[in-house]
């Protein structure tokens, strides 16, 4: 499997990206294995089918999901990779996901006597 796979880098718009999409496929359809090593080498040009390899039992591959996540921006490969993190519970998740979060707070304190509140607040992630 691992020089099979390592034999089709290739073209995007050529007849072996079509050739390895329909192997990729095929094995998918199969629920055939396929080592982390090789599902992390096909991501950028197959992530769809990458990460259904990654996410597969006997175990997802935590710290290419994770990896993913990092670099990804709120795209469906972003949310997909997201979904198993959250529910394997991978340390480290939690904090890439606070550390693109922003929190915007103002308030105003004034005097009881001279009455009067003001408080605003927002917040951005960092996902463009």
């Amino acid at each position: 499997m691992r020089g099979f796979l390592g034999q089709f880098r290739c073209n995007p718009q050529g007849r072996s990206h079509d050739a390895l999409l329909s192997v990729l496929d095929a094995l998918i359809s199969l629920g055939a294995a396929v080592p982390a090593g090789e599902a992390r080498k096909l991501y950028p040009e197959f992530p769809a089918q990458s990460l259904i390899f990654l996410v597969r039992p006997p175990q997802p591959d935590d710290s290419t999901l994770l990896g993913i996540s990092r670099i990804e921006k709120a795209n469906w490969n972003w949310l997909a990779a997201g979904n198993v993190l959250v529910k394997t519970r991978t340390p480290g998740f939690a904090a890439l996901l606070l550390a693109r979060f922003t929190q915007h707070l103002t308030i105003s304190v004034v005097d009881a006597g001279m009455g009067g509140y003001s408080a605003s607040d927002g917040s951005e992630c960092g996902f463009q």
